[in-house]
């Protein structure tokens, strides 16, 4: 849990600078998946004390994720009891909507280890167990999901599913 709060605070500092610029972020990594951000007028040195917390949400369960921003929500994976949810924000981090995605990795080191991925008005993730889903945005309404594992006959890595949808050519448009 400690790592994950880590993982978001960074994650939060980069959200912010882009929420104030005006900046999305919709897929792990950033615009290229390179994780460079080409922001400007970003402090020079940290205050001592640190940034100044803006809010913080503490019911998102465990996870490896790093959020993504889109309009005016962001979304992040969570993994509660077992469970994968997908997570939507606003930009003052009230809770908007969660969706069950499927069963999360608890093996070792568990929790969700997927970044939401959007394109145009729909959301794209994965679980530990292979689940691979497309929600609307804006309700958190599954389009489809399939099973890596049930639906295409693989096999469960040492470590559960880590992947961040990449898509190529939408055919949710």
């Amino acid at each position: 849990m400690k790592h994950f709060i880590i993982c978001l605070l960074s994650a939060y500092v980069i959200l912010f600078s882009n929420i104030i610029s005006g900046q999305e972020v919709l897929q792990w990594g950033g615009p290229d998946r390179s994780g460079v951000y080409h922001e400007t007028g970003l402090l020079k040195s940290w205050p001592d004390a640190g940034p100044e917390l803006l809010w913080e949400f503490g019911d998102l369960g465990n996870g490896y994720g790093s959020p993504v921003i889109k309009n005016k929500y962001i979304f992040v994976n969570g993994e509660v009891d077992t469970v994968s949810y997908l997570f939507a924000l606003d930009l003052l981090g009230k809770y908007q909507w969660k969706s069950k995605i499927g069963k999360e990795w608890t093996r070792s080191y568990p929790g969700s280890r997927s970044t939401p991925t959007v394109v145009n008005d729909l959301v794209y993730v994965t679980a530990g167990w292979g689940e691979v889903a497309c929600l609307e945005a804006g309700t958190g309404k599954a389009r489809w999901s399939v099973n890596m594992i049930a639906d295409f006959h693989g096999a469960a890595p040492r470590f559960g599913f880590s992947e961040s949808v990449l898509v190529d050519d939408p055919m949710d448009r």
